[in-house]
């Protein structure tokens, strides 16, 4: 359904000691758009709140990325996934490098 969609793509994953537990919705990190080489990453703190970090230097207004998929994985892999549950495909600078 459309509400499911929304909701599955714009969740973030929350972990606890390497291990998946969690999604947390933000309207903060719905509005980060994907980079396989992102600037920012998501994260939930120790009070349950949705943290934005830099991972690089920003520029001002530089988009804010985060990647929604293991950035290590194998180029075809991260699109597979990035096209089967966020319905695009990545033509971002690393994918495109490691085409």
């Amino acid at each position: 359904s459309l509400l499911i969609g929304t909701i599955r793509g714009n969740a973030a994953a929350v972990f606890r000691n390497n291990h998946r537990v969690a999604c947390a919705l933000s309207a903060k990190v719905g509005y980060c758009n994907h980079s396989c080489a992102p600037n920012c990453s998501a994260s939930v703190d120790a009070d349950g709140k949705c943290v934005l970090t830099a991972t690089t230097s920003v520029t001002k207004d530089e988009e804010l990325t985060i990647s929604y998929v293991d950035a290590n994985q194998p180029v075809e892999q991260r699109r597979a996934i990035l096209q089967e549950h966020y319905e695009f495909r990545c033509e971002c600078v690393k994918c495109v490098k490691d085409s």
